[in-house]
């Protein structure tokens, strides 16, 4: 958050990736609702509302809600993706809402299949669009699976677009 609001006061355009939604979290669910539930419909309507909390914050912070891009991918799913689910393999199967595909409509990309080439299509894409000289983002050892995900996928996407684009800065 610190960085955010110094990178905005500073004038810096600045832009917020979430890999996921947080829809796979049971204990926040039961915490939110003071109940459990496991109606597929219910997980969906907390990554929605995980999301609106997010932009909440980040508008706190000085963006915009047009500045944090949501992906969608399925929470406590993206590093099964990033080794097990390439080409042939088929699309991972989330668990407690059981999707194979972004569910989000305000997502990136709708639809796309939760598969690594869905994932690397939308990080090379907002990469190539937004050109950043910096990339704050999670360590590769983190304990969250989600996050050492994103920091592979990453590196992936860089690799990918070397000599297309500005090598940014990375941040862990």
């Amino acid at each position: 958050g610190g960085v955010i609001q110094r990178a905005v006061k500073a004038g810096a355009k600045v832009k917020v990736v979430l890999l996921t939604n947080g829809e796979n979290i049971l204990f926040t669910f039961i915490v939110y609702k003071k109940h459990p539930f496991l109606v597929r419909k219910d997980f969906l309507r907390m990554g929605e509302v995980r999301r609106q909390e997010t932009i909440k914050a980040m508008t706190t912070l000085g963006l915009t809600e047009s500045d944090v891009i949501s992906l969608g991918y399925p929470d406590r799913g993206t590093l099964e993706i990033m080794t097990h689910h390439w080409d042939q393999a088929g699309p991972y199967r989330s668990g407690l809402a059981r999707e194979e595909k972004v569910p989000y409509p305000e997502a990136m990309s709708p639809g796309a299949p939760f598969s690594g080439e869905s994932v690397l299509k939308d990080l090379e894409l907002i990469l190539s669009d937004y050109q950043p000289n910096k990339i704050f983002v999670s360590h590769p050892a983190d304990a969250n699976r989600d996050h050492r995900a994103l920091y592979l996928f990453l590196r992936v996407a860089l690799w990918n677009l070397d000599g297309k684009i500005n090598v940014p800065e990375i941040y862990p």
